[in-house]
Formats: C-alpha cells, sequence, structure tokens
C-alpha cells in the first residue's frame, strides 16, 4: 500500500473533513475522531510494523494472533495505547524512511509540506530527526486536546450511566462496582465517536448497558474455562483413568473426592438416626417456610412472562416474538419486521421499546425477590 496516495488510506478522508459542527460536544467529537484517525493512519505505514509489533509487546497489548488481523487489532486498541504506540515507534524507528511516506505523514499530522527539492528516494538522518520531532510535537499537542474533548463528552453523558446502572443492578451494594464497569465502557464508546457525534448517545448507552450486564453475570457465574481447556482436562483425566492413575490427571484430586463420597452408604431421610428419634424428614420439615413447590410457583418466570406478552398489543406482541424467536420461529431483525409489517424501522424499534419496558417492569420484583434469595 502506497502511503504518499491519499486514496490509500480509507480513513485519511475523516482528516480531511470540512466545518466542524457546531456545538461544543460536536467540536469535541471532532477533535476525537480526527485525532484517532490520523494515529489509525501512522499505525498503517508498512515501513513501521516491526516497530509496532516490539512497542505492543513492551505494552503487552493483544497484536496480531489467530482470526485477527494486524490491522484489526491495531484498530481495537484505545486511543491512549494507539498514541503510545505511535510514541514509541517514533523513538525505536533508525531505518531510512522513504520520502514519500514521509510526504504522507506530514500531510495527515498537519504539519508544513517538505521542499520537494530537497528530498531524494529518502529521507536523511537530519530530515528523519526534523520530522520526528515536529510529528511527536504535533501529536503531543492534538492529544492534549483529545484528552479535554474526552473530559467534555464523559462529563455530558455520564448520568446515562448511572441511570443504566440503577434500573439493572437491583442490590445496592453491586452499584459503584457497575458504576465503575460502566464509566469504563463510556470511554470505549467516546474513543469510537464520528466526527459528527451523533449517535453517541445511543451508541454510549448499548455499551453501558452490555458492560454492566456482563459484569452482573460475572459474578453470579465467576468461574469461566476455555473450551479447549476443558476439552484438554477432560481428555487427560480419561487416559489417567484408563491407565489406572487417577492422581496424575489435572483434577485427580477431585475425582478422587468424588469418588469418595459416593462409596458412602446411602442414608434414606424416613430412617432416625437413632431409635425413639425422629427422622431426618421431619427434622427438615419447618411449617413456617414455603415448600419448594410454593416458592416455584411463585417465581414461575414462564408464566410471568407469558402472561405478560399475552396483554401486550397484537403488534408488539409480534416484533418481539419475531425478535427473539418465541414460539419457534426464527430470529428476525428489526430491518426484517418494519420490511414485513410495512412499517418503518423506527416503528419497529418503538413497538420494541414499549413491549421491553412492560416486561422489565413485570420481572422487576421477582429478580429482586431472586437477588433476595441469592
Amino acid at each position: 500500500m502506497n502511503c504518499s496516495d491519499p486514496t490509500s488510506r480509507p480513513d485519511e478522508a475523516a482528516l480531511r473533513g470540512g466545518a466542524a459542527p457546531s456545538g461544543a460536544p460536536a467540536r469535541a467529537a471532532n477533535v476525537i475522531a480526527r485525532h484517532r484517525a490520523c494515529l489509525e493512519w501512522l499505525l498503517q505505514v508498512p515501513e513501521w510494523e516491526a516497530q509496532i509489533d516490539e512497542a505492543m509487546a513492551a505494552l503487552e497489548l493483544l497484536g496480531q494472533r489467530q482470526g485477527i488481523a494486524r490491522r484489526a487489532a491495531v484498530r481495537a486498541l484505545a486511543i491512549e495505547h494507539k498514541f503510545e504506540v505511535v510514541r514509541r515507534v517514533l523513538e525505536g524507528f533508525r531505518r531510512m524512511l522513504p520520502s514519500a511516506v514521509a510526504v504522507g505523514v506530514r500531510r495527515v499530522t498537519g504539519l508544513e509540506r517538505f521542499d520537494q527539492r530537497e528530498l531524494d528516494a529518502h529521507l536523511t538522518t537530519r530530515q528523519w530527526q526534523r520530522l520526528r520531532d515536529e510529528v511527536r510535537a504535533r501529536l503531543s499537542s492534538d492529544h492534549r486536546a483529545y484528552k479535554e474533548a474526552q473530559r467534555l463528552l464523559f462529563e455530558a453523558h455520564e448520568p446515562v450511566v448511572a441511570r443504566i446502572v440503577v434500573r439493572i443492578a437491583f442490590r445496592a451494594s453491586a452499584r459503584p462496582d457497575c458504576m465503575q464497569e460502566g464509566a469504563l465502557a463510556l470511554l470505549q464508546a467516546i474513543d469510537r465517536v464520528q466526527a459528527d457525534g451523533r449517535d453517541l448517545a445511543v451508541q454510549a448507552a448499548s455499551a453501558v448497558r452490555r458492560a454492566v450486564k456482563n459484569h452482573l453475570m460475572r459474578q453470579r457465574l465467576p468461574v469461566y474455562a476455555p473450551v479447549n481447556l476443558i476439552s484438554e482436562a477432560s481428555l487427560s483425566a480419561r487416559a489417567a483413568e484408563q491407565a489406572g492413575d487417577v492422581a496424575a490427571a489435572p483434577e485427580g484430586r477431585l475425582l478422587a473426592r468424588v469418588r469418595e463420597c459416593l462409596a458412602q452408604p446411602a442414608l434414606s431421610i424416613d430412617c432416625p438416626p437413632a431409635a425413639g428419634e425422629p427422622t431426618w424428614r421431619d427434622r427438615m420439615d419447618d411449617p413456617t417456610e414455603d415448600s419448594p413447590a410454593e416458592h416455584a410457583s411463585r417465581t414461575d418466570w414462564h408464566g410471568v412472562l407469558r402472561r405478560e406478552l399475552d396483554g401486550l398489543t397484537a403488534k408488539q406482541r409480534e416484533v418481539v416474538e419475531r425478535r427473539f424467536g418465541l414460539g419457534g420461529g426464527s430470529i428476525a431483525t428489526l430491518d426484517q419486521i418494519a420490511h414485513d409489517e410495512g412499517i418503518s424501522r423506527q416503528q419497529a424499534s418503538m413497538r420494541e421499546k414499549r413491549a421491553l419496558r412492560r416486561l422489565e417492569s413485570a420481572l422487576a420484583p421477582l429478580f429482586a425477590e431472586e437477588a433476595g434469595h441469592g
């Protein structure tokens, strides 16, 4: 890819954009988008690939890996990390930089162009040092402007985090951690804002909601293991068991403990522990507590959901059932539903939101009760 060709960089058009939109938030979004696009352009220079990989390894950032190309890995970095990688690349590059690349670097960073009469095929050492110092100074200035723009947008959208956390996290003790997760998600959404900033509110709310829900799920299900590791452990345990060496398996002690428990004699809850004493069943029976059947009927999630679905309007129920594949149907997108119903996508989205708000309101007491029992 030729760095000097303006058409060879898909993000370079964002750097040449026209007048900034009116309003402080819009100007802040424009500052962030331009700074991000500039950094991404610099991180695509082929002559700097080795330095980019070294910098990412030194910063312990995820780079190119199976299924993820270098360009995708770089684009996924936070702007703060992109800036640090570029800074290290400028410090560590020691080769001869092609003049065509240098011209592109100056253009992208907004520096004055080289006098073409001074340029050969590659920059001299002195020319490179001058370019490096100027680019470093310009990027530092742009990064300070980015931090200020980030602060402005964060303060403008921070109330969204609190509203979402209050709606999703029923336990007050869980809300501080959820607020932190939501704030991080908001910063990530701000890093991805487009130059006009029009969709930031929607994207930020979606990112915060997803981050908070994932955090709560991790708290409820704290144990994770990659599928490949589970498979390897199972195969290892099976091989050790066949060889008669249970203790050699990774989970040999656990298997041995399970077998020891299974080898214990069965105990009937209908038999008294000693003559003349009540049975275990009688001891477990507590008339002051609900029976499991009563508790299950009281928290019949499926029944409540079905009753609330029946209480929706026909149009709302149609959208929800198709969106989530209820009733055995396939999952449909809002665009598909809007096309089939002959309505706009916005109308379909409004029906879905109204229906989900009603369902959420109906299920909130069950969520709270389950949290209390947990």
